[in-house]
């Protein structure tokens, strides 16, 4: 028999209670999607309550910043109780900026303005008519100073910046040339008005708000991996944003779009691997779905590219043609992701330089085939740069004739070493070059311009040294042949201005310090290196004004490489850095002197050009005026470049249609590949940016002289999209025929680009009458007849117009021979050889009356008259001798 035992009561109380259910968990996966919705829920909240406070923005005529809000006014004054006021022109304009994202959009605004309309005894009653964005706002008769209310619509509808135009009568007071409307007091003001229901804004608002939160939210997803974490950072941002708003708002809506810009380079750096990893899934996608493997993207690629660029090069942008662009370009990177041809094709892979990458096989060698490739690009640069020297460009330029009278005056007088030139605003170093040529080769045009050629020539070189030590032989020989036919370069390179030398400068300091990094990592001597690295970015400095970034790009290199090796490089490179930077400021102590003592002519060329002078940014603020310049200097290169004939092609871009194409996407590769950590790539995206810069903050952008020393980086990135898309398709074929096909299909691209080029600058060039004009023909053309007429007999006199006895141009070219000044009857001219010559100058209206004078004085003389050559294309002489 079982014993039965007791239970203890806790137990049998416990078996009698119900069981406890276990909670309910909600996977996160559920809520996710709660968190951008509650943030967009918030966001919006957030943005209706910076609208809540009426607004009422100002722009005061008079005061010392207001350039950047009037358009067309004359200068500032004040009435005798001191209230600064400004007269408009016939016609004049005030830019309220931001007002057309910083005033709700269901609120009407009203333009107010003091007026004052003082007028002679008698004059008729003036009539000031005023427009807001293009529209009527309504015209009134202004007498007597008083303030006066224009409708503006509702919310300022139209573009970001809200500009009022003044209409009105005008006169001129006597002894007064200026052209007076009305004078507009004090603030002009607009002003919101009342409404009902809620402030709405303005769908750009709506547009930049969200836009902000919603990258911030992406950031933080890619960074946090937590739909809840990214929500608290959008909130994050969202409250900062109304914070600001609230304390500034027309600040706040004129400059959110710089918060969107870091926003989103920041989500693309922190989600790039996930860019990667979305790359090539799709790649796989297309191959698994439509058989396409990544050649054939890469083809269909740079098909659409390829399209794009030639209407572009045609002149017709649109939105349409640069979605087309970025979708070629987008295939050619998904392809490039999902091929698996090795290191040297997967971006993704951290390539960098051979020194770090410490590969076994010395990078120096030179194999034999590759010294003759560089010998025969070296040739065809050198033809390019010296073909026709004397006669392309037709004309001279004035700076042109000042390098070479100041080489002169060095050559003739022993005691004039200049360490600046006020006279060309350069320092002393160009003139001191050219002397030496002068002494050498003898004076003359050729002469005077084959040292920038010599110059441009040896840039090739430097260039191909640069770019092996980046990216290898290959890349090298295809940038260095874009390089010597590129019609940028050449067009420059042929000028007597101080580029090339500049160039070949900053381009030696670039290959002595990746020398000197290899040498670091080689266990070999670095330190010369090092030194010739610092003495040729304190050569460059002495040449052309780009030339003082060259020791830019090389700090943020050096930041580059800390920032990837840490301490480890910082420690070993400490001492050689240090020497480039003694021997640097030892080489730049005398021009640094000079600039400590005379900064005002130091600095007075680049002040002239500086785009961020109040007179040079009429109704635009600051960070207009470089956005302005910063978007004309991103589609140089394959839409719309240099405008000034004298530098290039006016208005072409500023790369030909081939080798924009590999540009873009050297350019999209570069981006990705740096992204990776490839330190070769982010060298030259901060080389070209860096020296892009001294274009940027220039008037009359984009300048091909002042963004000179980007050309090589753009030929560089360009020879980096052509050899990896060739070697892209070339993987996609295996049978032999096609092997070469490919191979001769780029060989045709090559030979296509240095066609074109060439074709821009020998044939389209010289007789276009854009270029024509921007060179002082006449005066080259009599100058050169006069040397030659002195070359025959130098006993011979030569006799011209008042106006050109100090021409630096014909004089110069004339190779200084004594001008005199054209007599007024024949019976002045002495006996013996004569020459009488009229240049003909388009700028001067009394050509024909010269040529009469002369005409009168050689027939009294008994002088026959010669007609001097047409320019190319034809014209009428460029001079008339006797």
């Amino acid at each position: 028999m079982a014993i039965l035992r007791r239970e203890p009561a806790a137990v049998a109380a416990r078996r009698r209670r119900p069981a406890r259910r276990a909670p309910v968990r909600i996977p996160p996966a559920a809520v996710a999607p709660l968190a951008p919705l509650a943030l967009a829920v918030v966001a919006a909240l957030l943005l209706l309550v910076t609208y809540a406070r009426p607004l009422t923005a100002t722009v005061v005529v008079g005061a010392p910043d207001d350039l950047a809000a009037t358009i067309g006014f004359n200068d500032r004054e004040r009435n005798p109780a001191g209230i600064p006021y400004r007269w408009t022109d016939q016609e004049s304009a005030f830019v309220f900026h931001a007002a057309g994202l910083a005033f709700p959009a269901n609120r009407p605004l009203t333009v107010e303005l003091d007026l004052a309309a003082s007028r002679p005894p008698g004059a008729a009653p003036v009539h000031v008519a005023v427009s807001v964005n293009g529209s009527d706002a309504g015209t009134q008769v202004v007498g007597g100073q008083a303030v006066h209310g224009y409708p503006a619509g509702r919310g300022a509808a139209g573009p970001v910046d809200t500009a009022v135009t003044i209409r009105s009568d005008t006169f001129t007071p006597p002894g007064d040339k200026r052209v007076l409307g009305v004078a507009v007091l004090g603030p002009a003001r607009l002003v919101q008005g009342a409404g009902a229901g809620p402030a709405l804004p303005p769908a750009g608002a709506w547009l930049r708000w969200f836009g902000a939160v919603a990258l911030a939210y992406l950031l933080g997803l890619a960074a946090l991996r937590r739909a809840w974490r990214a929500g608290a950072l959008g909130l994050g941002v969202a409250l900062v944003m109304t914070a600001v708003a609230l304390a500034a708002r027309v600040a706040f809506w004129q400059y959110v779009h710089l918060a969107l810009l870091a926003l989103g380079a920041a989500a693309l750096w922190v989600g790039r691997r996930d860019l990667l990893a979305l790359a090539r899934d799709a790649a796989a996608l297309a191959h698994r779905r439509a058989g396409i493997r990544a050649p054939g993207l890469a083809a269909a690629g740079l098909a659409a590219a390829a399209i794009a660029q030639v209407v572009l090069t045609a002149g017709r942008g649109s939105p349409a043609v640069a979605v087309l662009y970025g979708l070629g370009l987008a295939l050619v990177l998904v392809a490039l992701a999902g091929h698996g041809a090795g290191p040297s094709l997967a971006w993704w892979d951290l390539q960098d330089l051979p020194a770090l990458r410490g590969d076994a096989a010395d990078p120096t060698a030179v194999r034999p085939a590759e010294w003759l490739a560089l010998a025969g690009i070296v040739v065809l640069a050198a033809w390019a740069r010296f073909a026709g020297l004397h006669d392309i460009p037709f004309g001279m330029w004035r700076d042109e004739a000042r390098h070479g009278l100041e080489a002169l005056h060095i050559l003739q007088d022993p005691a004039y070493r200049p360490v600046y030139v006020p006279n060309i605003s350069l320092p002393g170093l160009y003139p001191g070059v050219i002397a030496l040529a002068f002494r050498v080769f003898g004076v003359g045009v050729t002469t005077l311009r084959g040292v920038t050629a010599a110059a441009g020539v040896l840039t090739v070189a430097a260039l191909y040294g640069v770019a092996r030590r980046l990216w290898g032989p290959r890349i090298a020989i295809a940038a260095a042949f874009l390089a010597a036919v590129g019609s940028w370069r050449v067009s420059i390179d042929r000028l007597a201005f101080d580029t090339a030398p500049t160039t070949l400068c900053t381009l030696l300091a670039f290959y002595c310090f990746l020398r000197a990094v290899l040498a670091l990592r080689t266990g070999r001597r670095a330190w010369p290196f090092f030194a010739l690295a610092g003495l040729c970015g304190a050569l460059a400095a002495y040449g052309y004004y780009p030339g003082r970034f060259a020791a830019v790009v090389l700090a943020l290199a050096v930041l580059v490489l800390i920032a990837r090796h840490r301490l480890a490089f910082l420690r070993r490179a400490l001492p050689g850095l240090a020497l480039a930077v003694v021997v640097a400021l030892l080489a730049l102590a005398p021009l640094g002197a000079y600039a400590v003592e005379h900064p005002d002519l130091f600095f007075k060329r680049s002040d002239q050009v500086f785009i961020l002078t109040p007179e040079y940014r009429e109704g635009e603020t600051a960070v207009e005026a470089l956005e302005r310049n910063i978007g004309k200097h991103l589609v140089m290169f394959n839409y719309r470049g240099e405008p000034n004939a004298r530098h290039h092609m006016p208005g072409w871009p500023m790369l030909d249609a081939v080798t924009g194409v590999c540009f873009a996407a050297g350019v999209a590769i570069a981006i990705a590949l740096a992204l990776g950590g490839n330190f070769a790539a982010a060298f030259v995206l901060l080389w070209m940016a860096t020296m892009l810069v001294p274009s940027i903050v220039s008037v009359d952008a984009p300048s091909a002289v002042r963004a000179q020393d980007a050309a090589p980086a753009a030929y560089l990135l360009a020879a980096l999209g052509f050899v990896t898309c060739w070697r892209l398709l070339a993987s996609g074929v295996s049978r032999p025929a096609l092997r070469t096909a490919v191979m001769a299909a780029a060989g045709l691209a090559l030979a296509l680009a240095a066609a074109i080029n060439l074709w821009i600058y020998f044939v389209r060039m010289p007789g276009d009458p854009r270029v024509l004009g921007k060179f002082y023909v006449g005066e080259a053309r009599a100058g050169y007849a006069v040397a030659a007429a002195r070359d025959r007999d130098p006993a011979l006199v030569a006799y011209v117009p008042r106006e050109y006895l100090a021409d630096e141009t014909l004089v110069f070219a004339s190779a200084q021979a004594p001008l005199r000044e054209l007599p007024v009857a024949g019976t002045a001219l002495p006996s013996g050889p004569l020459l009488l010559i009229v240049p003909r100058d388009t700028e001067r209206a009394d050509f024909a009356a010269q040529v009469a004078a002369a005409r009168r004085v050689a027939t009294s003389a008994g002088l026959r008259e010669i007609d001097g050559p047409p320019p190319p294309g034809g014209g009428p002489p460029t001079y008339v001798a006797f």
